[in-house]
């Protein structure tokens, strides 16, 4: 049992208190009372905020903790073993940051069901983690343009192959299904303005993996892969570059959620000039065009009243994990998204899209405490969201603490 003391809290992302000020009891590895500051919770270790934010943990729904954010060759020349102490190291780098649910999107097989394995018995320190496995893809050229593209794609183009794919990676731990079903930004011979799977085929797979309990994330950047995926029952659209009208309106229908990924845009667009040598691909004029749409369809689909959830793509070229808060305060930079709601996005929409906001996602009584210390008030500046998380607790175990509070 511990409390937090002289809290302040965001009251959208606090239920059952009313009030901006409290102390806060963590009992349990729940929250176990918010309460008026002063509060007497009798003997126990207590921990004096002095005013700074207290809020729920972020959730980053699409990351790659194998990836190294140094480019495909880097990655596909390390060993199994390099792979397996990487994800580690990253997956605890974007909790330190306060991010303290991931959802992986694709690596090589068994290795992040282990992981997650050991992070969920208290073996290692990590966030909680949902794991995919390999990325399943219809037969393309970018799927063998490098060893790392070739271990972690898992081709798949008849209905027997696509059944037999879902089925592989239930057995190998994914807690869903990631697929490819359009062209990419960063692969030789591939385009990103193009589909590359047909409805029938996103749909066989829908309906495998809803027979084995899980649903299919799929990497989308056209409109017209996203619509095939929206109308094949598709649960999460990643990237969602490129919404129209038609997008939007099956959007609205709530069966189907986006997970933007804006921050590797971001930086391009602030430093182009100095784009490392390992990620030319992303200059191409076709990548460009899909970056700048995915802009567009942010903010269209914020003002439209979608529920978004925040990912990043960490660990792609020159995102390097430790920095998912970047995509924050890229989201308020190029957007007319209010902070609060872009906060939302990082916490109890993407818990929503996870079906666990009863758990998750706001500071409430009987909550998991997985919750983070902010030095400052993010909802009057967003940017104090990166570089200024004084603490973070795991459900209710403190994993950092950068000055020691105690009373």
């Amino acid at each position: 049992m511990l409390v937090l003391k002289n809290c302040h809290l965001i009251p959208d992302l606090t239920e059952g208190f009313d009030g901006d000020k409290a102390d806060v009891l963590i009992q349990d590895g729940v929250i176990g009372a918010i309460a008026p500051c002063g509060t007497d919770f009798g003997p126990c270790p207590q921990y004096d905020l002095k005013g700074r934010t207290l809020m729920p943990g972020m959730y980053d729904l699409h990351t790659h903790i194998q990836y190294t954010g140094y480019g495909d060759m880097h990655d596909g020349g390390r060993d199994e073993y390099q792979i397996t102490l990487d994800a580690v190291k990253h997956a605890q780098a974007c909790l330190m940051a306060g991010f303290t649910t991931l959802r992986d999107s694709g690596g090589i097989p068994n290795l992040n069901t282990h992981v997650k394995e050991y992070f969920d018995q208290g073996v290692l320190t990590g966030p909680n983690l949902i794991v995919c496995g390999m990325l399943l893809s219809p037969t393309e050229p970018g799927n063998k343009v490098n060893l790392w593209a070739s271990r972690t794609v898992h081709e798949v183009d008849t209905p027997e192959t696509i059944r037999i794919g879902v089925r592989e990676e239930v057995r190998n731990g994914a807690d869903y299904i990631k697929y490819v079903a359009s062209g990419s930004i960063s692969m030789k011979g591939s385009d990103p303005k193009r589909p590359i799977s047909t409805f029938e085929e996103i749909k066989t797979l829908v309906d495998e993996a809803a027979f084995k309990g899980r649903y299919v994330g799929a990497h989308c950047h056209d409109n017209g892969s996203i619509l095939r995926c929206l109308k094949a029952g598709v649960y999460t659209i990643e990237h969602a570059s490129v919404l129209d009208d038609a997008c939007i309106q099956l959007l609205k229908e709530g069966k189907s959620f986006i997970i933007p990924t804006l921050l590797g845009a971001s930086q391009l667009r602030d430093q182009k000039e100095a784009m490392p040598a390992y990620a030319a691909y992303f200059g191409r004029s076709a990548a460009e065009e899909i970056r700048e749409a995915s802009f567009v369809s942010y903010q269209r689909a914020y003002d439209e009243g979608l529920l978004m959830g925040l990912g990043t793509d960490m660990g792609m070229p020159n995102q390097f994990h430790g920095e998912n808060a970047k995509e924050l305060l890229y989201r308020k930079k190029y957007s007319n998204v209010p902070a609060i709601e872009i906060l939302k996005e990082a916490t109890i929409n993407s818990a929503t899209i996870l079906r666990e906001q009863d758990r998750r996602g706001t500071v409430k009584a009987g909550k998991i405490a997985d919750l983070i210390v902010i030095d400052g008030d993010p909802v009057q500046d967003i940017t104090c969201m990166y570089g200024k998380v004084d603490m973070v607790l795991k459900s209710g175990v403190i994993v950092k603490n950068k000055e020691e509070q105690l009373c």
